[in-house]
Parts: C-alpha cells; sequence; structure tokens
C-alpha cells in the first residue's frame, strides 16, 4: 500500500503545509505526496486556499523538485478549472505527465466529467483520477469516465465503502487512493480501524496526514 503524505502532513497539521520544505521532508521518508494547484493569471502557484500574494508559493520551483526526488505517487489536487492546457504544459515541462495523476476536477466544474474529457484530449499520457464519495458521487458515475484508471475514494460523513465497493471498482481494472478519515475529523481509534480494513481489501493508497502512525501500523501487519 503506498502512502500519500496530505500537502506533505506526516504527523498532523503543523502549519506550512504544501511548502517544499515539508514535501521534501515527507519525501525523504519514502512517501508519496498530494498538493494543490492553483493559478493567479498565468502564473501557477501551490495552496490549498486561494492567495492574493503568491511569493513563494511558485509552482515550478516545487514541481521540480518532486519531478527530481520522489519516486513514490505524486497526486495533484485540482484547484482552478479551465487551465487544462497550461497545466499539461506545465507538467510536461517537469516529464511529471506521465508520472502524476491529477483528481478533484468534479469540484471545480459545472458539468461531470467535462474537465476530465478535455484534459484526455489534450495529452493521451496524463493520468487522472475519478473521485467517488458519500456526496453524491456514486461508483457507476466515476467508472463512466472509462479512462480514469485511478479512484479518489472519499469519506466525508462516514465510513460508507465497503468490500464491495472495492471490489467492484478493482474487477474494472482501477487503483484505488482512498482519503484517510482523521481528514475529516474522525478520531484516531476509528481511522486505525479503516486503515486496517482498507489494507485487508488491497486498496492501492491512503492520503493521510498522520503518515507516521500508518506506516506503524502497516509495518505491525506485515
Amino acid at each position: 500500500m503506498k502512502i500519500l503524505a496530505h500537502r506533505g502532513n506526516f504527523e498532523g497539521s503543523p502549519g506550512e503545509e504544501n511548502s517544499l520544505e515539508r514535501l521534501w521532508a515527507a519525501i525523504k521518508k519514502g512517501w508519496g505526496v498530494e498538493v494543490d494547484l492553483r493559478w493567479k493569471g498565468q502564473s501557477p502557484y501551490i495552496s490549498h486556499d486561494p492567495l492574493e500574494d503568491i511569493q513563494g508559493k511558485a509552482a515550478e520551483p516545487i514541481l521540480e523538485a518532486l519531478a527530481n526526488r520522489c519516486r513514490q505517487p505524486l497526486a495533484i489536487n485540482i484547484k482552478e478549472f479551465g487551465y487544462w492546457r497550461e497545466t499539461i504544459a506545465l507538467l510536461e515541462s517537469f516529464h511529471l505527465l506521465d508520472r502524476a495523476f491529477l483528481f478533484d476536477m468534479e469540484l471545480v466544474e459545472d458539468s461531470f466529467g467535462v474537465s476530465a474529457r478535455t484534459l484526455r484530449k489534450l495529452s493521451d499520457k496524463i493520468h487522472l483520477a475519478a473521485r467517488v464519495s458519500d456526496r453524491n458521487e456514486p461508483v457507476q458515475r466515476a467508472l463512466s469516465l472509462d479512462f480514469c484508471r485511478l479512484i479518489w475514494l472519499d469519506e466525508f460523513d462516514s465510513f460508507w465503502a465497503d468490500e464491495f465497493t472495492i471490489t467492484k471498482l478493482q474487477n474494472a481494472n482501477r487503483k484505488i487512493f482512498a482519503v484517510s478519515g482523521e481528514i475529516h475529523g474522525f478520531d484516531q481509534a476509528e481511522v486505525v480501524r479503516r486503515w486496517k480494513q482498507f489494507l485487508e481489501w488491497r486498496v492501492d493508497g491512503i492520503c493521510s496526514d498522520w503518515c507516521v502512525l500508518l506506516q506503524k501500523m502497516l509495518e505491525n501487519e506485515s
């Protein structure tokens, strides 16, 4: 199972997330990372929230460092609608087009699938994940995007996904990356129990703020 450090966090959320220093610290521990990509005009930057001042948040040096250092999955959360050619050119410039995957396009579009279809038309190399969650994002809808070979599985309000759900996605030849429950406020005991279920069901990866704890659980269960 792959571990993705959520915005570079791995021992909770101490601040400075999405920073090169925090991302690099996670990569040195052997994990993949998840980052948030935004645009201000034609300038890409890395931040969960929109910023007026993007000084120190430019995407280029961060992506260059990730391209050179990260050998585990790199998940890029798309936060702005419509910068599809620019995003592809940006990733291509750092040879990340076939190494990273893009996700959460559904959260910035008005019509389901338009972003993923546009990105796919622009590049047949791009890796895309479709969302499934307990907020009106069903499995079958995600599977309708047959070129999205990855699934971003989110559990906002309950641990809704069961073994049948996971098996259905796996039988459709999808890789599954699950969002860990602490990101949505679940307590530690609940989260650890859920990790063990995901491990049993052979989920491909988990995105977490608690990567140190998750790593220990995986080592104990091996």
